[in-house]
């Protein structure tokens, strides 16, 4: 057997990798350890890699320490880089978004780097500091000049304080990020995610909350159908996510950048958020990339498995009460008339608030029993679950029953026959189901649509049954739905007992 000395023989793949290895395990000694206090065998050792190593490629530790900045630094540099380009549209916000990664990715480098910078105590590494933040400024020089060439700056603002500024919004996030984060508000990777999820015109941000908490009482009372909680370790995150950097698609510390909680009892808006799951990180992370790791995690409240007979059983107790109540009533009046029963009411005394109340109370009872019959059935024969509690079930129930009879009294003081009353019950009947979010997402309606249905009962009950048979809801939180049907039913008497008149005519 014949041995060999010397360096054994490597790849390229492996001379690149010893090179990565080596660069890591410097950023990692140096943040925690300072420059003075860590030795070339210790960095080698941390690397899994022969000390020698160290002097083949970066000539000594100095070196590799130059190295070590160089390539922390270079994503800033290369976007600085791209916004000085004359053919390229430059962009403040994603050279930002790059150097705050930079600080995630390495949060010790930057404070070890201010403090050779405040107490050079070693003359070699502050010189190399010095000169690669000279380049920076340098480029920083060019990259104020070409704003101010393109109008994006005030001519008159003086181009030193400008720069300061610059390093200003540079140093800071570096002395107090969870000041910058939690008290000033400022979160830049929140906002750019925020503006790619806009971008995909499958959601829109109506408002923002505390706490988790306060999200999911939200999706309860039905104000929003899904929550993007991004974590505070999300810069961290994406740094260390495969559509930023694919060299993490394999690693354990590869997290998804968010999650979505849906409201999974609307399977057509849990469909479409589900879609988010795998969305494009390419404005985000400033670079294209072609990973298919998954940028959010989707979870889905109420109904995980996407049943839909989950949401359409409550809203057919919707759909055949309303049917049925306002047909009941629609021709309460006008057959009275036509069975000549109108002469015996107009001789008692009651009065005509009365009557209408007394026509529509008989009904509430089968209004209540359709209820229970359908939830049951919904119940034993599909399996839909019944969550809400029984007294907010039935006092929303009530309210709607009383609404849907009213309508129908005004119907009845309306027309003059019953076969009118038939044809006004189904003109009255199609706009109810169609617009009512029963066949059709609410949100996806016209603004002229909503504005329509908002003005029908069936509309407000269909949020409540659904709130409370599938998410838990109690009718307390949704009190303005309930507010609406009670003056609904208040206005509907008065309209009828107005109209009608004890006489013949």
């Amino acid at each position: 057997m014949v041995i060999r000395t010397g360096r054994p023989k490597q790849t390229g793949r492996t001379r690149d990798s010893a090179r990565e290895n080596l660069i890591e395990a410097a950023k990692k000694c140096f943040s925690e350890h300072g420059f003075d206090k860590v030795s070339t065998r210790k960095i080698a050792l941390s690397a899994g890699v022969d000390a020698a190593m160290i002097r083949y490629y970066f000539g000594s530790k100095a070196g590799l320490f130059e190295a070590t900045i160089q390539e922390t630094l270079a994503p800033v540099l290369e976007q600085m880089q791209k916004d000085i380009d004359p053919n390229t549209e430059p962009n403040p916000l994603l050279l930002m978004q790059t150097y705050y990664r930079m600080i995630a990715a390495s949060p010790m480098l930057p404070n070890l780097i201010l403090q050779i910078l405040n107490q050079p105590s070693n003359p070699q590494t502050f010189s190399i500091l010095t000169g690669i933040i000279d380049g920076l400024l340098q480029r920083s020089e060019k990259w104020i000049e070409l704003f101010r060439q393109q109008k994006k700056i005030n001519p008159n603002l003086n181009s030193e304080w400008i720069r300061l500024s610059f390093v200003s919004l540079m140093i800071f996030p570096v002395l107090a990020p969870q000041y910058l984060q939690q008290q000033l508000g400022v979160d830049v990777e929140s906002r750019a995610i925020e503006q790619a999820v806009i971008a995909t015109q499958s959601v829109n941000f109506v408002a923002r909350y505390r706490s988790i908490k306060d999200a999911e009482i939200a999706i309860t009372k039905g104000e929003v159908e899904a929550v993007l909680y991004l974590p505070a370790d999300l810069t961290k995150r994406l740094f260390l996510h495969p559509r930023y950097d694919p060299k993490q698609l394999n690693s354990a510390m590869s997290l998804p950048v968010g999650q979505w909680i849906v409201d999974g009892s609307d399977t057509v808006i849990s469909s479409a958020i589900s879609a988010l799951r795998t969305m494009p990180l390419d404005g985000v992370s400033g670079q294209i990339v072609t990973r298919t790791a998954p940028s959010f995690e989707v979870v889905k409240y109420f109904n995980p498995e996407q049943r839909t007979v989950v949401n359409i059983v409550p809203g057919l107790v919707t759909v055949i009460l309303t049917m049925t109540m306002i047909l009941f009533t629609s021709a309460a009046i006008v057959r009275e008339y036509e069975h000549g029963n109108m002469e015996f009411l107009i001789t008692t005394p009651i009065r005509p608030i009365e009557l209408m109340i007394g026509k529509i109370l008989p009904y509430v009872l089968v209004g209540l029993i359709q209820v229970v019959i359908i939830l049951s059935v919904g119940y034993w024969v599909f399996s839909v679950p019944v969550r809400g509690g029984l007294l907010s079930l039935f006092g929303a129930s009530i309210l709607f029953v009383f609404a849907s009879l009213t309508l129908g009294l005004v119907i009845s003081t309306l027309v003059k026959n019953q076969l009118q009353a038939m044809q006004m019950t189904i003109l009255i009947l199609l706009p109810s189901i169609l617009l009512s979010g029963f066949m059709f997402p609410y949100d996806a309606m016209s603004v002229a649509a909503q504005w329509i249905a908002e003005s029908l009962p069936i509309t407000h009950f269909m949020r409540m049954i659904r709130a409370i048979a599938l998410r838990d809801a109690s009718i307390m939180l949704l009190g303005k739905d309930a507010f609406w049907l009670a003056g609904f039913t208040i206005m509907g008497i008065t309209i009828a007992s107005v109209r009608f008149k004890k006489t013949l005519e």
